[in-house]
């Protein structure tokens, strides 16, 4: 069928879909397409590529069979609406760089088996708001390293508190804690208190005057010894009776 087809009457033979009013040598509408950059990657308004492809409407793609995609330069990904992904079975994430991570609203994770993490490197974890840790079943710490703790304020309820300490050495500026049952078996306790050291002071002084009363002591007792000798002391009376009497 010849592309075009002449009328000497100025009628139209072959009804287009879409109707322009210049005839078959006008162009259609082009939509999101600028004609003058349709050999460019910019040609599709608001798409920038080789192949650019603009979807009005759902899309909906079935694939019953292996999916494998390769990409060798980088990825983008904007989402404005939300976002589902399911994995029924086993998931591998590989970063070999960096990874960033921003939540802006809640995260809400769930773990129904067992979580192995291990970090190579140095972790920091800065929280702004108020952090609170559920421990439902026994938890286990062990430090290779030693662990150092820095708090202005440390409040702790304990209703069973065992401890078993091979060293400790604190110094606590205030300290408030309520248990309702501690058992502790300490090695070591190396401890330095202002009470103690003002207990000491006193005691020392409470020696001092012990030491002063203890020979007070022994001089009222020497005035007793005299002073019961002489109420005691008088004449001596001997009585004599016949032998045999």
């Amino acid at each position: 069928m010849p592309s075009e087809v002449l009328s000497f009457d100025g009628g139209t033979h072959t009804e287009t879909r879409v109707k322009v009013s210049e005839g078959d040598r006008a162009l259609a509408p082009s939509g999101s397409l600028t004609w003058k950059t349709i050999t460019t990657p910019t040609a599709l308004a608001g798409c920038v590529g080789i192949d650019a492809k603009l979807v009005h409407g759902d899309r909906w793609q079935t694939i019953d069979a292996n999916f494998t995609e390769l990409i060798q330069a980088d990825v983008k990904s904007t989402i404005l609406g939300n976002q589902i992904h399911m994995v029924l079975k086993d998931q591998t994430l590989t970063t070999i760089g960096n990874v960033t991570h921003l939540i802006v609203g809640n995260l809400n994770a769930i773990n129904v088996g067992s979580i192995t993490h291990i970090i190579i490197g140095t972790y920091l974890g800065t929280y702004i708001s108020p952090h609170t840790v559920n421990f439902i079943s026994p938890m286990t710490e062990n430090h290779a390293a030693p662990k150092t703790v820095n708090e202005p304020l440390y409040m702790k309820t304990s209703a069973i508190e065992l401890a078993s300490v091979g060293m400790s050495q604190g110094n606590t500026g205030m300290k408030i804690e309520t248990c309702g049952m501690q058992i502790g078996t300490t090695g070591l306790k190396v401890e330095a208190t202002g009470l103690q050291q003002t207990s000491e002071g006193l005691s020392a002084a409470l020696q001092g005057l012990l030491s002063r009363i203890i020979p007070l002591d022994s001089k009222l007792g020497a005035l007793a010894a005299k002073v019961n000798a002489r109420v005691n002391g008088g004449p001596t009376v001997a009585t004599s009776a016949p032998f045999g009497a």
